[in-house]
């Protein structure tokens, strides 16, 4: 194979990845509107994310907001009270969305 051949390869699945993280990031906030509305304080549903090379996904308590940093930078406001801030690098995760309380662990996001 040559170099350029596998260039081309890399580049298909770098942008693979990123549109699998764009898929992501749908059904996050998809998961953030409505377990509250299906479900009762206490409540979680875990949620798988694969966040590709070059980008970094932070949940903010500050800003009630997902910060999506890499090739490009965006911010998606969330309409919930985030309770605790998670970083996440390169990776695929499986997160858990708890709503309406303080939950603990190394994937753990918590909302009101």
């Amino acid at each position: 194979m040559t170099g350029f051949c596998i260039y081309e390869i890399q580049l298909f699945n770098y942008r693979k990845a990123v549109i699998q993280f764009s898929s992501d990031l749908d059904g996050l906030v998809k998961a953030f509107d409505l377990l509250p509305r299906l479900s009762d304080e206490g409540s979680f549903t875990s949620i798988k994310i694969s966040v590709p090379k070059d980008y970094n996904l932070t949940f903010s308590s500050q800003a009630d907001a997902l910060l999506i940093n890499g090739k490009e930078n965006l911010t998606i406001n969330l309409s919930r009270d985030l309770i605790n801030d998670l970083v996440l690098s390169s990776g695929t995760y499986d997160l858990e969305l708890y709503y309406g309380g303080n939950s603990t662990g190394p994937y753990v996001v918590s909302f009101k």
